[in-house]
């Protein structure tokens, strides 16, 4: 049996860590503090989305194709409700953007690319394979794990994951079968 559910209603959406599924709330955790410790002048990840539900999936999808102003640019997500990962309770993906030291949103691309350089250290896939710069989600064991597994049911394979780092960097293994 999964330990998430798909189709979860009466849920707001969120940004809380707490609606995280355990494990990636783990790897988010080491990610963070992975960021911190080797870009410590930089601007700060936060997270900007982790549960979506289905209505604001929708509308979101809607964004940029039939809700205005119209156009590519304005697009916030490639996926309807039940085709993304943040949309199973405890959510499957997370979203960040980044804060500098005033507080002020900072949508850098060079923040998202050290992010995303420092994601598969924690077993995590950084969402710019398919577009989605602040998005992130489970490596799957070295494959990317996509909608139609989370649809089916199907758990990420989770490698065994030591909280301590190690000179900043998490440590990852492979879980014993």
């Amino acid at each position: 049996m999964a330990s998430f559910k798909l189709g979860v209603t009466g849920i707001p959406s969120s940004r809380e860590p707490v609606d995280l599924h355990p494990e990636l709330q783990k790897r988010r955790v080491a990610l963070f503090a992975a960021y911190a410790a080797k870009y410590p002048n930089n601007p700060q990840p936060f997270l900007t989305q982790t549960f979506r539900n289905a209505a604001d999936q929708n509308a979101d999808y809607a964004k940029g194709r039939t809700t205005p102003p119209i156009g590519r640019q304005y697009k916030v997500t490639q996926a309807v409700a039940g085709r993304s990962l943040h949309n199973c309770y405890p959510s499957l993906a997370f979203d960040v953007a980044f804060k500098d030291a005033d507080g002020e949103v900072d949508w850098k691309t060079i923040d998202f690319s050290e992010m995303g350089a420092l994601a598969r250290s924690v077993d995590l896939e950084w969402g710019i394979s398919f577009g989605d710069k602040p998005h992130f989600q489970p490596y799957n064991n070295g494959q990317e794990y996509r909608w139609e597994e989370m649809a089916q049911g199907i758990e990420p394979i989770w490698t065994a994951y030591s909280p301590a780092p190690v000179a900043g960097q998490p440590v990852i293994a492979q879980e014993a079968a």
